[in-house]
């Protein structure tokens, strides 16, 4: 965690640095699938990135839902991150970015064992979530965003961590190309 910790604080130095001038923002929206512990989630993810230093580094909100039913048992899991983003190349057809974003999760389970009784129960834990996105240039202002991160959870009593992968659009706002 350590690690995590060290490169934030070298992003959000270089976001400080770079932020002479404010850039453009883009909006993304997709599916998303992820693990935690032995079951797969699938869902849906969005996030809202506004640059700074002409768009080379930006932060990030991302907001998630997964869903995944197991025997009798309706499991959820949604997270809210923030952090920052850095594009490390591109600017033509292709833009790599890393991110790295922290905040919540919130896990939960709906046990139905008969008709019309519900049994609910729910946590909420610090949330990891760092990787690498690439953007494919379908137009001026569209892209097809492919991202593929490391999710982590503080799950009792160690960190949980699996991978989390996205898919779908995004829309740049503002004068980035």
């Amino acid at each position: 965690m350590s690690v995590l910790v060290r490169a934030g604080l070298v992003m959000a130095l270089t976001a400080s640095a770079a932020a002479a001038a404010a850039g453009p923002a883009d909006v993304f929206g997709g599916f998303s699938s992820t693990r935690l512990g032995e079951d797969t989630y699938h869902g849906w993810n969005a996030a809202f990135t506004y640059g700074l230093g002409g768009g080379k580094v930006g932060l990030t909100a991302d907001l998630a839902g997964h869903y995944a039913s197991a025997d009798d048992t309706d499991l959820g899991l949604f997270t809210y991150l923030a952090g920052p983003r850095l594009q490390i190349a591109g600017g033509g057809k292709v833009r790599l970015y890393l991110h790295l974003l922290g905040g919540r999760a919130r896990a939960s389970a709906k046990y139905s064992p008969v008709t019309g009784v519900d049994i609910t129960q729910s946590e909420t834990s610090t949330a990891v979530l760092a990787g690498l996105a690439a953007d494919f240039s379908l137009s001026e202002s569209w892209a097809l965003r492919l991202s593929a991160s490391y999710f982590g959870v503080d799950a009792e009593p160690e960190m949980e961590s699996q991978p989390r992968l996205s898919l779908g659009l995004s829309y740049r706002l503002g004068s980035g190309k």
